[in-house]
């Protein structure tokens, strides 16, 4: 596997600080992310932490905003307009873009991170920028022109507008004391608001919107029906800033929009932010190289530059991360100094420092830096450093904790030292893409669907492991059936080709039962996974998902399950169904010389069985790994099918314990017999028959041979022409 040096300069771009050229070419697109919230609302604060995280990744591609509702900080006349976008609490909005599945524009804050690339990509043909900026102290009156340039031209009713939003709003009582249900709450811990109280008083309210001077919808024929290109375009706005309000902390947004006939037709198309009377910091972070390799022996050292780009002096703070970060047991993380002084044009030089201490692993380092000053609105951004230790061949991806290192455990007892978590995040994949190993686990559970699904590079970098002879094990629990209904035409080909597997009508069945109103589970159903008899994997495995959990609180099950169906001719083998129907596949393995796939349709999660989740996992690993042969228990030497792939005509050799006559079946993938005749003329010993496979499609099949022990003989046969 390639890897890079130790002693290396990360690259990344915070605050304002791209290139001219990229400037002069392509104007910045900025993501308005606009957060539906209120202090009643427990959750919201889960939401607050997901927007500051993508505000920290991408400080000068991301602007957040808070729209209040039933609390002191609500605006009626903007709630009133927005209501229709907001599907629950907490849910926010992506630029104002109704995306492919979603209902509005309203999206949970489990997909704003994904939305927000989706836009970031997009780019923008239109340079926004806020101006001529004033406020006068005494009557508390404010001014800035809204300017858009047009790089092409553009056509439609688009419209300019301006937000006032106040930072860190503070008060008393109901209307501004923050529920928190993450206080406490299990499933939340090491979540930053987990040892907070469960009602925060005092809470800091971060960019909370106060205002639209020119209303929600923006000025109308602000911007010509057909526009110019290389015009530019202006928009005068003055507002009075209320007494109550903190005018230090007051930001402007400024924004051009569509207009359609309805408010899922209102697009934001880039948008631009300052201060009033001070300015957000401005930085130029360079941070190149970012993915080392552990070195072994001693520590891995890389390089972070921060360049002041404000025109006063800033200090910066530097921490790591520990929380969001990914460090290995017995690995240490350090940076070089925990604060400096930038002057302005001036830059800061830091060091972070990873020493693995010889324990194998993956890490992801995350380096905060707080940049503050008398002149500039106090800003977090973060630098990321990743490491990964040369032996490791085996990765495990997902976002599930829990489901990943169940799937970890029983392959590290196998390969120890060998295997590594790794998140499934774009920048990891970039640096760490799957056929770089010779193994890839990929775990999905059901509050990530499509995790892999969309990502059209991690699909194909699979379809390339395929393709050389590596191995690849998938657990989820509706990805196939997202995959066939999704636009990657390459992965489809796969599936449906080289594979020969599809999914079956009504695919994925859901297992649970929910609350329609509040959204709780009420029921999950148990599911019977049956393995196929004499399957190298699946052989007298009778379990039940969903069934039993010792803590009801905690219950971790299975809510979908994607029911799978084998093409004639496939070389696919099932390994599991579901619910006694022979039919109804829900796992698959397939093999092509030393590539092998394995893939189940639900995720593991829901059996309470330990031991059998582990025996289950060992089968799959020695499968993988060793292939077919290797793990076979009845399969001995002396029992056989030559030749091995067959085209026409094949013989069959086993051992006998009597003289008793034994039946001799060939059985397809699906478990149905092809053909089936009482061989007669036995003596205990070796013995052989003829088997005529001429008649049959090419594909996987099993030759059962009965009444030679007191188990069936399983041996498999692959068939060619």
């Amino acid at each position: 596997m390639k890897r890079v040096c130790t002693n290396v300069v990360f690259m990344l771009f915070l605050g304002l600080g791209l290139s001219a050229n990229l400037i002069a070419q392509q104007p910045i697109k900025r993501v308005l992310l606009e957060q539906y919230t209120g202090a009643w609302c427990g959750w919201c604060v889960d939401g607050s932490f997901v927007m500051d995280e993508l505000i920290k990744e991408f400080p000068d591609q991301v602007i957040g905003v808070k729209v209040h509702a039933g609390d002191d900080m609500e605006i009626k006349k903007v709630f009133d307009s927005l209501k229709s976008m907001v599907p629950f609490y907490p849910s926010g909005s992506v630029d104002r873009m109704v995306f492919p599945g979603e209902a509005t524009v309203g999206t949970g804050r489990d997909k704003w991170r994904e939305y927000v690339l989706k836009q970031m990509t997009k780019g923008s043909d239109i340079d926004i920028k806020v101006v001529n900026v004033s406020y006068d102290k005494a009557t508390r009156i404010m001014k800035a022109d809204v300017e858009a340039t047009f790089v092409k031209s553009m056509s439609g009713d688009l419209r300019l507008n301006l937000m006032v939003i106040e930072d860190d709003v503070t008060g008393t009582g109901q209307g501004y004391d923050q529920s928190n249900y993450l206080s406490g709450n299990a499933s939340f811990k090491g979540h930053p608001y987990y040892d907070k109280p469960s009602v925060i008083k005092g809470y800091n309210h971060r960019s909370v919107v106060r205002a639209y001077p020119a209303g929600v919808w923006g000025i109308k024929n602000s911007i010509p029906a057909i526009t110019s290109t290389g015009e530019k375009y202006t928009a005068s706005f003055t507002y009075t800033v209320p007494e109550e309000f903190n005018a230090g902390n007051i930001l402007l947004i400024g924004a051009v929009q569509k207009h359609g006939v309805n408010a899922n037709a209102r697009e934001i198309l880039n948008a631009h932010q300052v201060g009033l009377m001070k300015s957000p910091a401005v930085l130029e972070t360079v941070v190149a190289d970012k993915f080392q390799t552990a070195n072994p022996d001693g520590n891995s050292n890389s390089s972070i530059s921060i360049k002041n780009n404000n025109a006063t002096p800033v200090q910066v703070s530097y921490e790591i991360d520990e929380a969001a970060s990914i460090i290995p047991q017995g690995w240490k993380a350090s940076v070089s100094k925990a604060q400096d002084n930038i002057e302005p044009g001036a830059s800061s030089n830091i060091s972070v420092t990873l020493n693995s201490n010889d324990v194998p692993g993956f890490a992801k380092v995350i380096v905060n830096a707080v940049v503050s000053g008398e002149n500039v609105f106090t800003k977090s951004v973060k630098a990321k450093v990743y490491a990964l230790s040369p032996s490791i061949k085996h990765v495990v991806y997902g976002a599930h904790p829990r489901m990943n290192a169940l799937y970890m455990q029983d392959l590290e007892v196998m390969r120890p030292k060998s295997t590594a978590m790794i998140p499934m995040d774009a920048d990891v994949l970039a640096g760490y893409p799957p056929q770089t190993f010779d193994m890839a686990i990929i775990s999905v559970d059901n509050e990530n669907a499509g995790m892999i699904a969309n990502n059209s590079e991690f699909l194909n970098s699979i379809g390339t492991m395929l393709q050389n002879g590596k191995k690849v094990f998938i657990a989820s629990e509706q990805e196939l059936s997202s995959i066939i209904k999704s636009n990657n035409e390459p992965m489809k080909t796969l599936l449906d080709q080289t594979l020969g597997i599809s999914v079956k009508s009504g695919s994925p069945v859901k297992r649970f039962d929910q609350d329609k109103n509040s959204g709780d589970i009420l029921m999950a159903y148990p599911i019977q996974i049956k393995g196929q008899a004499g399957d190298y994997i699946g052989r007298d495995i009778n379990v039940t998902l969903n069934e039993y959990f010792e803590d009801p609180t905690l219950t971790p099950f299975t809510r979908f399950t994607d029911v799978f169906s084998i093409k004639q001719g496939s070389s696919a083998m099932p390994v599991f169904t579901y619910d006694a129907e022979p039919s109804d596949i829900g796992a698959i393995r397939w093999e092509n010389g030393s590539s092998r796939l394995v893939i189940f349709g639900f995720g593991l999660d829901g059996l309470s069985n330990q031991n059998k989740k582990s025996q289950i996992m060992s089968r799959t690993y020695n499968w993988l790994l060793l292939g077919a042969s290797s793990v076979n228990e009845q399969n001995e030497a002396s029992n056989r099918v030559v030749p091995n792939p067959a085209s026409d005509m094949a013989f069959v050799e086993f051992n006998t314990e009597s003289s008793m006559p034994v039946t001799i079946s060939v059985m397809d993938a699906l478990g149905r017999t092809m053909t089936s005749f009482i061989k007669s003329d036995i003596s205990a010993g070796k013995q052989s028959a003829v088997i005529s496979t001429g008649q049959f499609p090419i594909g996987q099949y099993q030759v059962k041979i009965d009444g030679a022990s007191k188990q069936s003989i399983m041996i498999p046969l692959v068939i060619i022409r």
